[in-house]
């Protein structure tokens, strides 16, 4: 059983890897038989090791599912009524975290489809597992994609000099990161759960202290 850095509760034999990918590498060479995982990482599995998901928490408070959405100022949008992703080409932009789903598959996955990256995406590698980094490098001018782990990630607008393993960086992290992200105006556009807006705007159910907009001030 693999496990991204976690130990093991259950009283079968674990396999230690340093990384998920790492983890997803040793279930598709069956040193493991199953891996834990978040919803981007599962994305990945899924398209580059044929790794389906058996189970999934589900926890009350939450949807069993939600739209993956980008959000960005009013005013860029009553400049533009006919606004699309294609517009946001050489922006900044503002995402949970690096290999997240909403935030960081989804959108690359589109991207793709719809033949708008340029040049050709680096071919998948190890190191480079859709040549996702070239894509969004190549499409936006910056980009604020902090990691759970220091280090990785792309962080050219979060701050520090574009590192990913500060303070700076960690406070866009996260989905309410990514939306802090756009209302600190060092993105453009930010890839979020549909609900986030609704609930972290300053009249919202969970507005924060940094919550200085209202939704309406989004779309």
């Amino acid at each position: 059983m693999g496990f991204d850095g976690y130990s093991s509760l259950l009283s079968f034999p674990s396999v230690r890897k340093e990384s998920a990918m790492e983890c997803l590498k040793a279930v598709s060479a069956k040193e493991a038989d199953i891996v834990t995982l978040d919803a981007g990482l599962a994305y990945i599995a899924l398209m580059n090791y044929s790794i389906k998901a058996i189970m999934a928490e589900e926890y009350c408070y939450h949807k069993k599912s939600y739209d993956a959405v980008a959000v960005v100022s009013k005013e860029v949008c009553e400049r533009n009524p006919r606004l699309n992703l294609e517009d946001f080409r050489g922006k900044r932009s503002c995402h949970p975290g690096y290999r997240t789903g909403a935030g960081w598959n989804y959108p690359i996955q589109f991207i793709v489809e719809n033949g708008l990256q340029i040049p050709e995406p680096v071919p998948m590698s190890d190191d480079n597992m859709h040549g996702d980094e070239s894509i969004v490098s190549s499409f936006f001018s910056e980009t604020c994609a902090p990691s759970e782990f220091d280090g990785t990630g792309l962080c050219t607008s979060c701050g520090n000099n574009g590192s990913c393993d500060n303070s700076l960086s960690s406070i866009y992290r996260g989905y309410s990161g990514a939306y802090r992200c756009l209302m600190d105006e060092i993105g453009d556009i930010a890839f979020l759960r549909s609900d986030t807006a609704l609930r972290l705007s300053n009249d919202g159910m969970n507005a924060r202290n940094w919550s200085t907009k209202s939704v309406a001030d989004f779309m």
